[in-house]
């Protein structure tokens, strides 16, 4: 398998967790703030709400078709956490009583 083929699996993989927790918790897509240096070919962020705050991703225009149950809102409203901090989150998420 070349780099790139190991990138897409990786991002596929990824993207099936997402839609995962997209029907677990509160979520919605809107489009990147203005000077997001990431590709255009990544135009909308995925952000669910968790139990400890929100955590967000880019969605590459590709697989935009596995969120269509995902409402779109006008405005970004990042907190500013970083991936360090969405990682933190996402953990309290999968310990958090069922």
């Amino acid at each position: 398998m070349t780099k790139d083929e190991e990138l897409r699996y990786a991002f596929e993989q990824r993207d099936e967790l997402l839609v995962y927790l997209s029907r677990q918790f509160p979520c919605h897509l809107c489009e990147r703030l203005p000077g997001d240096p990431s590709d255009e070919d990544w135009p909308v962020i995925l952000c669910i709400h968790g139990v400890a705050g929100q955590m967000s991703w880019h969605i590459h225009e590709s697989r935009l078709h596995m969120f269509r149950h995902v409402p779109q809102i006008q405005r970004n409203h990042w907190d500013g956490h970083d991936s360090i901090e969405r990682h933190k989150r996402l953990r309290a998420c999968a310990w958090q009583d069922i």
